[in-house]
């Protein structure tokens, strides 16, 4: 019986593809990792690297072409610039009547504005007074709001686009180009002192989940033949 259970479990495994099993564990290991963070700021334990790294921050004095830079990056997870991004990609997909990945891109980017909203009005934590702010902030601190938005727009993106190739580097070459997208919005923001890295981890390990379980859904209605073949 015990063999038979075995077997079975195994041919399981089997079945899956690659993609789904590396999906799961990103997912697990994304959820923990936001579990711990989550934690830790609760109970005050991250107060100690988070200033360390702002006070680091601070005496690097960046340079205003430098600071500008910066802000320009920050700008590519701003509610803006992913606004205006989303309504291009909605807009090809609907004149390529794509309307469930349109319904897709929609939910997914939506989604998880929404979840970040509802966190951070949850945790309400202030934002850093380390140094003079280099960008407006209307919200609170925890989560970061542009790690997480940019980190699933840009994810669900490159999975968008991955569609489209049959080449698994370059489906590999967007998710990596989105990762580094959304990685480098979440140091400007740490850059311009308005979020602590805490924030940003926290951000990044959210936007990943929901980006993975936003993909999962896709895959599901693949499998069901409702989102529609790429052309």
């Amino acid at each position: 019986m015990f063999i038979l259970r075995a077997q079975k479990i195994v041919g399981w495994f089997r079945n899956l593809e690659l993609a789904v099993l590396v999906a799961a564990g990103v997912l697990a290991v994304s959820g923990l990792v936001l579990m711990m963070v989550i934690d830790e700021v609760i109970e005050g334990d991250t107060a100690h690297v988070d200033h360390a790294v702002m006070h680091y921050v601070a005496a690097l004095e960046l340079s205003p072409t430098l600071r500008e830079a910066v802000r320009d990056v920050t700008a590519l997870g701003g509610l803006t610039v992913l606004t205006l991004l989303c309504g291009a990609v909605l807009a090809n997909l609907a004149v390529r009547r794509q309307w469930a990945a349109g319904a897709f891109l929609l939910i997914a980017s939506a989604g998880a504005l929404v979840v970040s909203m509802v966190l951070k009005h949850y945790f309400d934590r202030e934002r850093p007074q380390i140094f003079e702010h280099g960008s407006y902030t209307l919200t609170a601190s925890f989560p970061s709001g542009h790690a997480m938005l940019s980190t699933t727009i840009y994810l669900t993106l490159a999975v968008l686009l991955a569609r489209l190739e049959a080449s698994p580097w370059v489906r590999a070459f967007y998710i990596m180009l989105a990762i580094m997208i959304a990685f480098l919005v979440g140091v400007s923001r740490v850059l311009l002192g308005v979020h602590w890295p805490s924030d940003v981890l926290a951000g990044w390990c959210a936007g990943v989940a929901w980006a993975v379980v936003a993909w999962f859904c896709m895959r599901a209605l693949q499998k069901r033949q409702k989102i529609e073949t790429p052309i």
